[in-house]
């Protein structure tokens, strides 16, 4: 007797069981249900494994995951496909019949960018007036990239001695250390 789509992927929950850490299998386990009460919604019929189509079953359910509600991040809708196509593969490899290529690298969506948020301009001269009393190598390299706009690439590629070294605090006065070239004035 064959088994049902429910039947082979709980099977398939068990088996990741022994290799996954629970809360993975768990994110498998909600993928499954899913897809799972997706198919039995929209197409009832759908009992076997070989029954699955890339169009209407696998585009509709991604469809599906587009417009959840609240929305879901592209991240979340990428770990589902992920989850699914691992799944689908698993039961490929047991010798159960599947069309190829039902998940495609071009159904994923594409990953978010996040931009650092600028600083306002009262924060950026708050910066500017905190590395100006920062006497440090570190915050010295800082005000020389922020001045000229070099990368931090080219500025760690810099000699060491082209950067003002810091000043050591002495009785009457503060003079450079040993060896150290003058203060930069930008």
């Amino acid at each position: 007797m064959k088994r049902s789509l429910d039947e082979l992927f709980e099977a398939q929950m068990q088996i990741l069981a022994t290799t996954l850490q629970p809360g993975t299998v768990k994110q498998y386990r909600a993928c499954a249900r899913n897809f799972l009460a997706y198919l039995h919604a929209r197409f009832p019929h759908l009992q076997k494994p070989s029954q699955l189509r890339r169009d209407p079953h696998l585009l509709g359910w991604f469809r599906f995951l587009c417009q959840h509600d609240p929305p879901l991040c592209n991240l979340v809708r990428e770990e589902r496909l992920v989850q699914l196509r691992r799944l689908l593969r698993d039961l490929a490899d047991q010798g159960h019949r599947l069309q190829p290529d039902l998940i495609r690298r071009q159904d994923f969506p594409p990953r978010n960018q996040y931009l650092p948020r600028p600083l306002s301009l009262e924060e950026d001269q708050r910066l500017q007036q905190q590395l100006r009393l920062t006497d440090t190598l570190e915050a010295n390299a800082l005000r020389l990239m922020r001045a000229t706009g070099i990368r931090i690439g080219e500025c760690i590629a810099l000699p060491i001695d082209c950067l003002p070294r810091p000043r050591c605090p002495v009785a009457g006065g503060e003079r450079p250390l040993a060896g150290a070239s003058p203060k930069l004035s930008y």
